[in-house]
């Protein structure tokens, strides 16, 4: 890097056209880039020129910023706030120090622990949970809305269905929820696939299924007029459970798929009730997951939905945390300890270290995946390169991370004595890494929104200056 007026310049900067600029000695045309700089770039530039000595607003410079009063004011605080956060001197290593809390938290009201992982709707975004009453012990099925953490419906569960557990809860896209339940007094019944639905207000619950024993594995369909959920049964036996309309008559058993199990496999529960099924975004391609009976092998699967032919596989000696498809909707991703592996696409992927992750989530947009912590810190990647960009800051606890198919919604879940919501407008995630610029016009209304909800903690002063730079960029002045 070139030096300047006023002091040694040692940052690792993009060498053009800061460095030759500065050299040049034009800085004040180095402040007019930063609308073509990331944030964290945007940081260090400002640091970089307060060290020269440069100020914007200064005469007799003859390209000052239009607007030298405004331009100094954000010129200041981009400098306390690079000082603050400490970027690194790497792009990257700035662009990691970003942290970014939710637009929206919590769920007002809900001060009991859930009896079931609350499942997201994929259409609405609304969240369905089974809770129980802590003086009645009562079940009940409510529906919250988490971008304004409100109730918007909620009964109380028929009592055969109370003392029981809910080992998974999936909302479909048409508005039905899905459930399997497992009686506690009497643990070898088999567990019953349950659909709840709505009549004049009141709670409907249909028995979809049961089988002499074993469990379920569930996984939404892609919205759509036809499907909504796909359930694959312990031996192998998928069924496509249809969308009904509302007031429509029961569910009619589906035709059956058989899935190909090897031999000495079942259907892996995983450690999670989501993490042994997921279903493609064109909803042709099933992925599965059996384990060896007894033993520790897996293998992950592959499979066409509508003949069950195997398309792809593979085999590990650990537990599968979770499985998923990249947006590609070829390749297929599963999770075994701290390593993402991918097969089933027509180009080969290395296999990705993610540490002790608690999901994965790859984004309908195929730009970013994101990688979740117990802890509520949500690494946020870019895809294909995998780089490091930033951070979401989640609730403590963290249990689940989902998005909507639109990919325009993300919200966490984690539960510490109660439930706790934190949900984000995926438009913020570009801020992270694309140039200021780029930025969509609703982003300096969600920064603002973020400052809001980030009152007080650590990362509340890069907001605003983030949202100072949305609303305020530098405006070149007239060239002479």
């Amino acid at each position: 890097m070139n030096t300047a007026r006023g002091g040694d310049v040692t940052e690792d900067l993009p060498p053009e056209p800061v460095a030759s600029l500065l050299a040049a000695g034009h800085p004040e045309r180095v402040w007019e880039l930063l609308p073509s700089l990331t944030f964290g770039d945007a940081l260090r530039v400002a640091s970089l020129l307060h060290r020269t000595g440069w100020r914007p607003g200064g005469r007799g410079n003859g390209h000052g910023d239009a607007h030298p009063r405004r331009s100094a004011a954000l010129f200041d605080l981009l400098v306390r706030t690079n000082q603050q956060v400490g970027l690194g001197r790497s792009g990257r290593d700035a662009a990691s120090a970003l942290r970014f809390p939710p637009v929206a938290r919590g769920l007002t009201g809900l001060g009991i622990a859930t009896a079931a992982q609350p499942s997201l709707a994929p259409d609405t975004g609304l969240i369905a949970l089974v809770h129980r009453d802590g003086s009645f012990r009562v079940d009940h099925l409510t529906i919250w809305d988490p971008w304004s953490c409100r109730r918007v419906w909620w009964h109380p569960l028929p009592r055969g269905l109370g003392g029981g557990r809910f080992t998974r809860l999936l909302f479909a896209a048409d508005g039905q929820i899905f459930a399997c339940h497992r009686p506690d007094r009497f643990p070898r019944e088999p567990e019953r696939l349950l659909v709840f639905g709505y009549d004049a207000g009141s709670l409907v619950v249909r028995e979809l299924d049961s089988a002499p024993s074993g469990f379920y594995a569930l996984a939404p369909m892609p919205a759509g007029p036809d499907e909504a959920v796909c359930a694959v049964h312990a031996d192998g036996e998928m069924t496509v459970w249809p969308a009904v309309p509302d007031g429509a008559p029961g569910h009619p058993r589906p035709p059956s798929v058989r899935l190909p199990i090897p031999a000495g496999h079942e259907l892996d529960v995983g450690l999670r009730p989501d993490a042994n099924l997921a279903v493609s975004a064109d909803g042709e391609r099933i992925c599965l997951v059996t384990r060896r009976r007894p033993g520790t092998a897996r293998q992950v699967t592959v499979a066409d939905r509508r003949t069950g032919k195997e398309l792809a596989a593979a085999t590990l000696e650990s537990a599968v945390a979770e499985v998923s498809f990249l947006p590609d909707g070829e390749t297929a991703a599963s999770r075994a300890g701290s390593t993402v592996s991918f097969f089933g696409g027509s180009a080969p992927v290395a296999d990705w270290p993610v540490g002790p992750a608690q999901r994965v989530l790859f984004l309908p947009d195929g730009e970013h995946v994101l990688v979740a912590h117990a802890s509520g810190s949500i690494e946020v990647h870019t895809w294909p390169d995998r780089a490091l960009v930033g951070f979401l800051s989640g609730p403590e606890f963290l249990i689940t991370l989902t998005v909507s198919p639109a990919g325009d919604r993300v919200v966490a879940l984690g539960e510490r004595g109660r439930v706790q919501t934190t949900v984000w407008d995926s438009a913020v995630l570009r801020l992270l890494h694309r140039p200021l610029a780029e930025a969509a016009p609703r982003a300096p209304a969600l920064v603002r929104a973020m400052s809001a909800q980030a009152a007080g903690d650590r990362w509340e002063l890069q907001l605003r200056a983030l949202a100072a730079l949305l609303e305020h960029r530098p405006q070149p002045g007239r060239r002479e």
